[in-house]
C-alpha cells in the first residue's frame, strides 16, 4: 500500500514537470537511455540534458517534500 502511494505521488510529481524535464526523466530513468542518446533524439547537447535531468530531481524533491509536509505519506 506504501509503496503504491508513493509511485503514485512520484508520478503526479513527474507530470507536474515542464514537458522537457518530464522528456529527459522518463527516457533516462524510465527508458534507461544514456544522456548522450537523449540528447540524440532530442536534438540538443548531451549537456543540456544532465541539466534538465538536474533541475527536475531538485523539482521533484521539492514537490514530494511538499506533499510529505501537508501530511501526505511519500517515503523514497
Amino acid at each position: 500500500m506504501l509503496a503504491r502511494s508513493r509511485d503514485e505521488a512520484l508520478y503526479r510529481a513527474i507530470e507536474a514537470l515542464p514537458v522537457k524535464q518530464r522528456t529527459a526523466v522518463v527516457l533516462y530513468y524510465f527508458n534507461q537511455m544514456s544522456t548522450k542518446e537523449i540528447a540524440e533524439v532530442t536534438g540538443c547537447l548531451e549537456g543540456t540534458v544532465k541539466s534538465r535531468l538536474y533541475t527536475a530531481r531538485g523539482n521533484l524533491k521539492a514537490v514530494l517534500a511538499e506533499d510529505q509536509s501537508l501530511g501526505r505519506e511519500v517515503t523514497l
